[in-house]
């Protein structure tokens, strides 16, 4: 789905971009938030995340995951327990671009593909829908191979070899990557169970950065 400030659109010159890339509009929503300013871009919220499920129906026996953001929660409880769903988890933030098949092949799929097909970005409405389309053109058995990579579920155990496939190789990075780059792997560890959570004992000064798996690893060796 998308939500949007862009009021273009609902207009009916939207129609033949709507049935050009096969996009029924019911898919395109007015932002629930106001718009502040002269700002375009429509940061999430949790009445966008509502009309998500409300749209789509989720059987409450799916497995859900989400990453922490604020727009996953109404009133303080998360929207997933609120809805009833039987199992639901958030990514480790650290680690959510690596473990997210949406972040961690999907939209890279579609938006290769995407710029491939398109020079001119100036039209909102076709541009967007046509990121769309790209979305909608991914096969069922690619998303289930993303989800076994990223989180490796195809295994009968998850091993740190497999973590560091998932999340890449490192290129040349200076120090301050190098580092945001171990505390990922860290973190990514710690959410397949390959090392166990460590909250007990931490050296304020070493968590100036906030990477405290890190700090972790330092005091392990």
């Amino acid at each position: 789905m998308v939500f949007t400030f862009n009021k273009a659109f609902f207009s009916d010159a939207a129609n033949p971009l709507y049935q050009k890339y096969h996009v029924h509009p019911d898919r395109v929503r007015l932002a629930p938030q106001k718009q502040r300013g002269d700002k375009t871009y429509c940061p999430e919220h949790v009445d966008a995340v509502d009309a998500f499920l409300r749209k789509y129906q989720l059987s409450k026996n799916h497995h859900l995951l989400s990453d922490a953001g604020p727009a996953f929660k109404k009133e303080g409880i998360h929207i997933f327990q609120d809805y009833g769903f039987e199992a639901w988890a958030m990514y480790t933030p650290a680690v959510h671009q690596y473990m997210s098949p949406n972040d961690n092949m999907a939209h890279a799929v579609a938006k290769r593909r995407w710029r491939a097909e398109h020079t001119d970005f100036s039209d909102d409405v076709e541009c967007t829908l046509s990121l769309l389309h790209e979305l909608d053109q991914i096969a069922e058995k690619d998303v289930r191979k993303w989800f076994n990579v990223n989180l490796q579920l195809d295994r009968d155990e998850a091993t740190e070899a497999l973590a560091a496939e998932c999340m890449g190789e490192k290129v040349e990075v200076d120090e301050d990557d190098e580092l945001y780059y171990a505390h990922c792997m860290s973190e990514y560890l710690e959410f397949a169970g390959l090392r166990e959570t460590r909250r007990d004992k931490i050296n304020i000064e070493l968590l100036k950065s906030g990477l405290d798996g890190v700090y972790y690893d330092q005091e392990e060796k």
